[in-house]
């Protein structure tokens, strides 16, 4: 059938019934036409598997029956696979990503058409032909699954984490999923094997290892890990998806009682990425971690920000015309006395302080109040204009400079009771927010207020903040979340590590390997001056992979509080290449710096829930959570008393529907339909991955999450993952 040049459908009407003989063509066809070629029953079952990703590309030979037939074009070779079945045709399928919108791989048959040589794409290629033209005759069934493992491995390898840390566990719970629902051995290991390589996984052979531990638990009678905690690892939606291409078990009703939908608040984040304790730094936290009750977490970030603030305003990143400094502000959120967060930071101080005495003395201080007084930290000479006279005449003017200003503009604000700071933000006429984000974005200063003459250029601030969950959601209001204060901030959950009733013996640590390091990397920094660090090229092909969802953003606060995620990783990536002596950003410097954005974006979806930071929306949710028949739009309105107008609450519930935080019934009542509004459901469990064997005590689960404190070989971590089973798998 004809196509217009520049395009890649047919514009005629009715085009699925078009049948051209070979009189027609002349009538039809023009000489630079492109040609479609309709699939399906119209030409006698012919079939094409449109690839319409590169990791579908990668993956067809692992899963797809091999034909002679294929096409493509010079951006996407060998694209499009041909075949003709026997039997009845199938239903054709697309098949998307989890956000809805982005096209993986289709099977086209009836109501499809796919261009063919010589047709031109509307991008300018040419397609060609890559092989004879000889569709390979295969029955549907066989089609059908490879295409339906195809999409699922396509599915799991596009959201693999690109970090290690969770892939054992992953490869462990997709494993399992697999082996319940029928798979034999060799099955399991071509597909999670194949989703590993295509996904850059460089430690195949370990998961290989993982799918034969778990398949012979499954056999003993031994419980594994399966769909619920991949849905925890990849989320519930991606999960869903998979488990529809594969045509396992739909995901069941049961609503697990730890689940958020109940809750209302996500879990605490897991366990950070061992990729996070990359080189130096990492080393620093493992000397000091078994000697602590502090968040390792909180010892990693908080010698992070140090670090960073220490070596000063040089090195630097470039993105568009911005450029990215190594001062990050951090606020580490626990309980009050119990997050251990002021003890993690003084072993931090002790080692730095060797590093850089005058430094930690003098710039690091306390008491952010104003924007006046953080400019007045780090400011510049200031000069005046004194009159010259003669006989009494002003015959000209001199600059007298009547404040020498700060040398020194490194300044690391240190704020224990970060929630005096927040409360001040509130005041009318305080200035310490705009100051405050200046601070990060430049370090140019300046109020425009006739009484503040002080201004900084070039100034280094740094911010640690520690503060409780409750005081932050008390004291951060819509205005601070919305004009951009906390999304300058990396949000970190931390709590106590371990119980040491008679403390640790961190005086007997040797950190003198570390003080030496800590001093090249110092003295590497200050020998670079100002210059520009980039990425090298496998850390690009890594920012490239990971751009797309670091830049997506979000709804609600928790959105709102991650949205410079790009910026805020990239200064760490830097943070780590200079600890390294590197003067490029390379991959291992990414990956850590993606594991602790990842730990810091859990916690900030910890820290702030699923609220929107609207206070009608977040009010209809909190009592839609508590009544589980949902709620009419008169029973919502009560509510408020009556006192909120219908457009405000219109507009709360159009909030809400569109986060996908609640839905909308409408139910026939023979005259205008009435609403009836429900919280939406968040994570669901699986029938079949919730059974565990029959126990002489069946109501109670004796090891949960047990790995063994010196389980460092890949076979020690299997062996323990073996009888490790997730609290939602044993709900039952």
């Amino acid at each position: 059938i004809p196509v217009p040049r520049g395009r890649k459908g047919p514009v005629l009407p009715e085009w699925q019934k078009l049948r051209l003989s070979a009189a027609d063509l002349a009538r039809y066809f023009v000489s630079d036409c492109n040609v479609g070629l309709l699939t399906g029953s119209a030409s006698s079952g012919l079939i094409d598997i449109d690839l319409d990703s590169d990791l579908a590309v990668r993956l067809a030979d692992a899963f797809l029956p091999d034909t002679k037939m294929r096409s493509g074009r010079g951006s996407r070779p060998r694209s499009h696979w041909w075949y003709r079945v026997d039997g009845s045709v199938p239903p054709s399928v697309t098949v998307r990503d989890v956000d809805g919108r982005t096209t993986l791989l289709e099977l086209r048959a009836d109501g499809h058409q796919t261009l063919v040589p010589p047709s031109v794409h509307p991008e300018g290629d040419a397609y060609e032909w890559d092989g004879p033209l000889e569709p390979a005759l295969v029955d549907v069934t066989t089609l059908e699954t490879g295409f339906r493992r195809l999409a699922a491995a396509v599915l799991v390898a596009l959201h693999w984490p690109r970090v290690p840390g969770s892939r054992h566990e992953i490869a462990s719970a997709l494993a399992g999923m697999l082996i319940r629902a029928g798979w034999t051995d060799s099955e399991v290991v071509r597909f999670v094997g194949a989703v590993a390589r295509a996904a850059g996984d460089d430690e195949v052979a370990d998961r290989v290892r993982t799918i034969a531990s778990t398949a012979k638990r499954l056999r003993q009678g031994g419980n594994v890990t399966g769909a619920p905690t991949l849905a925890r690892l990849l989320g519930v939606d991606l999960v869903d998806h998979v488990r529809e291409q594969l045509g396992v078990q739909e995901l069941s009703s049961f609503k697990s009682f730890m689940s958020y939908r109940d809750s209302g608040q996500p879990p605490w984040p897991n366990p950070i990425s061992n990729a996070a304790y990359h080189g130096l730094a990492g080393r620093f936290v493992t000397l000091v971690e078994p000697h602590t009750e502090s968040d390792p977490v909180a010892i990693l970030v908080q010698f992070l920000v140090g670090f960073g603030n220490l070596i000063g305003r040089g090195a630097h990143f470039k993105a568009e015309a911005d450029r990215h400094y190594t001062n990050l502000f951090a606020a580490f959120v626990g309980d009050s006395s119990k997050g251990r967060k002021g003890t993690s930071k003084g072993h931090v101080d002790r080692l730095l302080r060797e590093i850089d005495e005058p430094w930690h003395l003098e710039r690091q201080q306390s008491g952010l109040s104003s924007g006046e007084g953080l400019i007045w930290a780090v400011r510049d000479p200031i000069t005046s204009r004194t009159p010259v006279r003669e006989k009494g005449r002003v015959v000209g003017y001199d600059d007298i400079e009547s404040d020498p200003g700060v040398a020194d503009k490194r300044l690391l604000a240190f704020e224990p009771e970060l929630a005096a700071t927040l409360r001040v933000l509130g005041r009318d006429g305080n200035t310490l927010s705009p100051v405050i984000r200046q601070a990060w974005d430049s370090g140019n200063l300046q109020i425009l207020t006739k009484n503040s003459p002080a201004k900084s250029t070039g100034a280094h601030i740094s911010v640690i903040g520690h503060i409780t969950r409750d005081e932050l959601r008390r004291y951060l209001d819509r205005t601070e979340t919305g004009n951009g204060f906390a999304n300058r901030y990396l949000w970190i959950c931390v709590r106590r590590s371990k119980l040491l009733p008679e403390g640790g013996r961190i005086d007997t640590v040797d950190f003198s390997r570390i003080h030496e390091e800590l001093v090249g990397a110092v003295r590497f920094v200050r020998s670079l001056g100002a210059e520009e660090l980039s990425r090298d090229d496998d850390a690009r092909r890594l920012w490239y992979d990971v751009y797309p969802k670091l830049s997506a953003g979000g709804p609600g606060l928790h959105g709102a509080v991650t949205s410079r995620a790009e910026a805020q990783v990239m200064r760490l990536a830097l943070i780590y290449a200079l600890l390294d002596g590197c003067a490029r950003i390379q991959r291992p410097h990414l990956e850590a710096a993606l594991a602790v954005w990842s730990y810091c974006d859990a916690s900030a979806s910890h820290i702030f829930g699923d609220a929107l930071g609207d206070p009608i929306a977040d009010a209809i949710l909190r009592s839609l959570r508590d009544h589980t028949n949902g709620l009419t739009r008169s029973e919502i309105r009560d509510l408020f008393k009556r006192n909120q107008e219908a457009a405000r609450i219109d507009r709360a519930l159009g909030l809400l529907e569109q986060s996908g935080r609640a839905r909308c019934v409408r139910e026939d009542t023979g005259g205008r339909p009435a609403e009836r509004w429900y919280a939406a459901s968040e994570y669901d469990l699986n029938d079949i991955n919730d059974q565990s064997p029959v126990t002489a005590g069946p109501s109670v689960v004796s090891v949960v999450n047990v790995v063994p404190h010196d389980a460092d070989s890949q076979e020690d971590r299997a062996d323990a993952d073996g009888y490790g089973i997730d609290a939602d798998e044993a709900v039952l």
